[in-house]
């Protein structure tokens, strides 16, 4: 551990924990392999249901999980790096790769969050209660996500290479930029997602015949992006106060308001996935539009998909 100035840099100012990072590590590795566990039973579930019929948008979905499934990869490997940082703190590229993939990790979450929530005003066909354009809503949402990631990105970059204090706080700047982008991309996706949840059952002609599962994967998206952003901001004010400030010189904060958040967001998905599950959701929008085309007094048909609906 250095012991350098207040006002030079210092890769840590206490002495870090290894088996603090090998743990969470490891919970991240058992919490990826969960979710990925999930997503296969799911999919595979929709594939009995639809008969196979709706594979180009089972395989859409599944897509769409990938950035979270990288997030969680990053949170994996970031870890795993602190670990071999914090048993040789000499060493510069352990920690500046741990250092940018626990920066940048949650921006890979936020993708999927934002993909996700596009597919439930698609589906509910409820349009009009999104803030932003509907047909633009996700674009917006994820380029502003993307923008947020190579801000951050392209601070830690600076920070990496900067020979100086003053290139260092650049770098630091940049990064509070990115933390702010991010912040305020959140923000006004949860706006969005609590006027879904208050208004979806006037504005949705057909949400009526839905299960419950919509309402409790918004839920899921509402709860996981305030871990996220409760996280982005404790970041932020890190960054702000400097590389001698009080939060980056204690290491329970790390553990605390950015590993634990992170933790949650990704437990809760996976404890609730089935009962939040984008493919039944998907899948009862299906059957809701079969309903349509069929006639109301084609018993049999109904009867049918009503079962397919519990």
């Amino acid at each position: 551990m250095a012991t350098d100035g207040a006002d030079d840099f210092v890769k840590y100012r206490y002495q870090p924990s290894k088996a603090g990072a090998l743990a969470v590590c490891i919970i991240f590795v058992v919490l990826l392999g969960l979710f990925i566990l999930m997503i296969i039973t799911s999919a595979m579930k929709f594939d009995r249901k639809s008969g196979r019929r709706d594979r180009k948008i089972k395989n859409c979905t599944i897509m769409r999980f990938l950035p979270f499934l990288v997030g969680i990869t990053a949170e994996v490997v970031g870890y795993a790096l602190r670990y071999i940082s914090a048993k040789d703190t000499d060493k510069m590229m352990p920690y500046i790769l741990q250092s940018v993939l626990l920066l940048v990790a949650p921006a890979f979450y936020a993708a999927t969050i934002y993909m996700i929530f596009g597919q439930l005003l698609h589906y509910l066909e409820c349009p009009d209660i999104s803030i932003v354009p509907a047909r633009w809503s996700t674009t917006i949402f994820v380029a502003g996500d993307v923008v947020s990631f190579f801000v951050q990105a392209g601070g830690a970059a600076i920070m990496s290479n900067a020979d100086t204090s003053s290139g260092s706080k650049t770098g630091s700047n940049v990064i509070v930029a990115g933390l702010f982008v991010q912040v305020a991309i959140f923000g006004f996706f949860m706006i969005t997602e609590i006027r879904f949840l208050l208004q979806v059952r006037r504005k949705s002609k057909i949400v009526k015949l839905f299960t419950l599962q919509w309402r409790r994967l918004n839920l899921i998206l509402l709860g996981t992006s305030l871990l996220i952003l409760i996280r982005s901001v404790v970041r932020a004010i890190e960054f702000i106060q400097g590389n001698s400030g009080y939060i980056i010189s204690h290491e329970y904060f790390l553990y605390v308001f950015d590993a634990l958040m992170m933790i949650l967001a990704t437990l809760a998905w996976v404890v609730t996935f089935k009962y939040g599950d984008i493919f039944m959701i998907i899948h009862e929008a299906k059957t809701v539009a079969a309903f349509e085309i069929h006639s109301v007094d084609d018993k049999s048909f109904i009867e049918a998909d009503v079962c397919d609906l519990k």
